[in-house]
């Protein structure tokens, strides 16, 4: 297990890296393609864990002729990395499942207009809660805190999240940062992902809104944002205060997308992803040599 997560780090940090780079681009590429770059994270770790085919040597080879050998005693070391990774992705998993279940207990459904509904008393924030079967949480003082037309908008934001699978990504994310932890890149990269993922739906809700709709809809990010604590969510929630800044940067200044610096971007994730897959893959002349070499060593045997 420790050999497996080291070696992850090569090619997942320069993922990681090469997204941190691109997000700080969302202006010139857009939303929507910045956040659609993210897919390279999973195909790197994919394809760096691609199944390697070596020639197998013969586990009889040796062994028919070889006796009177000294048996070798190995002492077993206690490998305190393991231990304390084990240790983080523990505590991990315990705080992940104790707000879950604490937020899941608060819920309450509520029919209005044939429409379900629902409202958390630990809720801040409007939100996308859950990774399997997503729910749209609301605080118990949205209607109040927000008027109509923020409140079908806000709404509609969360919906996007959910049309986009975005639970099933922040799913995905959540195992990344279990298994790797340790990694500083991984939180940092954590909080890119998740800025890129609200601009890709404030993207897709003023789409075909009016510059008046626009300014209600960033009145509310702001009122929300005031109401949100300082913290990174494992749920995707309306108005975290981390990433208001730059959602309202964008909201202002509409720009064309670049498709140069979009099409600069493609290349180095396909050149990364590829890279990755011949790194893996296994050098056809050195497992030819291999076996001739085991075949040489037979024949010797053989012949003494």
């Amino acid at each position: 297990m420790t050999e497996w997560l080291i070696a992850q780090q090569g090619a997942l940090s320069i993922a990681l890296i090469l997204m941190l780079i691109a997000e700080r681009f969302t202006a010139k590429m857009g939303a929507m393609f910045t956040y659609k770059l993210w897919a390279t994270v999973p195909a790197v770790l994919l394809l760096n864990n691609l199944p390697i085919y070596s020639v197998s040597v013969t586990s009889d080879s040796f062994s028919n002729y070889v006796v009177n050998t000294t048996p070798t005693f190995t002492v077993q070391h206690i490998d305190v990395f393991l231990y304390l990774w084990a240790l983080g992705a523990s505590a991990i998993m315990v705080i992940t499942l104790v707000h879950y279940l604490s937020l899941t207990a608060s819920l309450h459904k509520i029919n209005t207009n044939g429409d379900v509904a629902y409202y958390s008393s630990k809720a801040n924030t409007p939100m996308l809660f859950g990774f399997v079967n997503p729910k749209i949480v609301l605080p118990l003082n949205f209607e109040r805190m927000f008027c109509e037309a923020q409140q079908q908008m806000i709404v509609e934001h969360e919906s996007v999240h959910k049309h986009h699978r975005d639970h099933l990504w922040n799913g995905f994310t959540f195992v990344l940062m279990t298994l790797f932890w340790f990694n500083p890149l991984v939180w940092i990269a954590l909080k890119a992902f998740r800025t890129n993922q609200e601009l890709a739906c404030d993207y897709k809700v003023l789409s075909n809104k009016s510059d008046k709709e626009t300014l209600i809809y960033a009145k509310a990010l702001v009122q929300c944002a005031e109401q949100s604590p300082q913290t990174l969510s494992l749920y995707p929630t309306f108005g975290e205060k981390s990433t208001m800044k730059k959602r309202l940067l964008l909201m202002k200044d509409k720009l064309p997308q670049n498709r140069l610096a979009a099409f600069v971007a493609v290349a180095v994730s396909v050149l990364l992803m590829a890279n990755t897959a011949a790194a893996n893959m296994p050098s056809p002349s050195k497992n030819h040599a291999e076996g001739n070499d085991h075949k040489a060593i037979d024949a010797k045997v053989n012949e003494a």
